[in-house]
């Protein structure tokens, strides 16, 4: 049979099989059942980002990379409103993992499910011809979940690797140092810096810095075409610069804090800023593989 003019067939479907099937009573009963399923995790998610400062500021970076992804696509933009196969496999599969999930006790099954569902729904709106933005998208998600999931059991052992390594480079750039904790029921870790005390606190561990750079890495290199090599040192990379920017702007508050007597903690968001934003920059820089945005 001739293709209607006006109209070239879809490649995606299947011989005289439609498109999609789109049935608005079952496209909402779909959404709030998926809602529904979903309440639980997403009601712990959003409890676990208002309870730490960390998972907003990964949280924010995982948005804006978003909508900079999205932008890349934007002459492919339309609503789809459909179903299509791609699309419906996925929900399916969600539901299959969550049931999974049930089924075996295994909060694990939820990851894949979530992120599989967040992509159907993308699909759905926007179609299968910004697929791959969608599932980079679903792919950071996946990870944004996991960091909401760690951010507690990390806390500590981010906190005493920063505070052994910024002590380890003041001592080798001639201050007199010292790493110890409080005593008490609460006990805060302090780095003395030539007499002066500084409190490694939660929000010094890195973990903000951290996620929020894993997230921009993985987001880049799951929708940059690269090899797998490549997507892998790039994540590690991520890694390193984090690591590595965090224990540089400990030292640098250290360092400048008796210059600013009278306004230590603004210079403490000035200097911690800088090197959070310098930081995600060169995580934009590696994860782009070296291709430029079209923006």
């Amino acid at each position: 049979m001739p293709a209607v003019p006006g109209k070239p067939p879809n490649p995606e479907a299947g011989p005289g099989r439609p498109d999609s099937v789109a049935v608005p009573a079952l496209t909402v009963l779909l959404f709030l059942l998926t809602v529904l399923l979903f309440a639980p995790v997403t009601a712990w998610l959003v409890r676990q980002t208002l309870d730490h400062e960390q998972l907003v500021h990964a949280l924010v970076i995982l948005v804006l990379a978003s909508a900079a992804l999205v932008m890349e696509e934007r002459g492919r933009l339309v609503y789809y409103g459909r179903f299509d196969r791609t699309a419906s496999g996925a929900l399916l599969a969600s539901f299959g993992f969550l049931a999974a999930a049930t089924a075996l006790q295994s909060v694990w099954w939820v990851l894949p499910a979530f992120a599989l569902a967040l992509a159907a729904w993308g699909l759905f709106l926007l179609g299968p011809r910004v697929k791959r933005a969608v599932g980079s998208i679903a792919a950071a998600f996946i990870g944004y979940i996991l960091l909401a999931a760690s951010v507690t059991a990390l806390d500590w052992p981010l906190r005493a690797m920063a505070g052994r390594y910024a002590q380890w480079l003041l001592e080798k750039l001639g201050f007199f140092t010292g790493l110890g904790l409080t005593p008490g029921g609460n006990p805060k870790l302090i780095l003395q810096v030539d007499g002066y005390p500084f409190e490694v606190a939660a929000e010094c561990n890195g973990f903000g810095l951290l996620g929020a750079s894993l997230l921009l890495a993985v987001l880049l290199v799951a929708y940059r075409p690269m090899l797998w090599i490549d997507r892998a040192l790039a994540l590690a990379g991520a890694v390193m610069l984090a690591t590595l920017f965090n224990l540089l702007r400990i030292v640098a508050i250290c360092i400048l804090a008796p210059s600013f007597p009278g306004h230590y903690w603004a210079m403490h968001e000035v200097v911690g800023n800088a090197f959070f934003w310098a930081c995600l920059a060169l995580v934009w820089g590696l994860g782009r593989g070296g291709r430029s945005f079209r923006f």
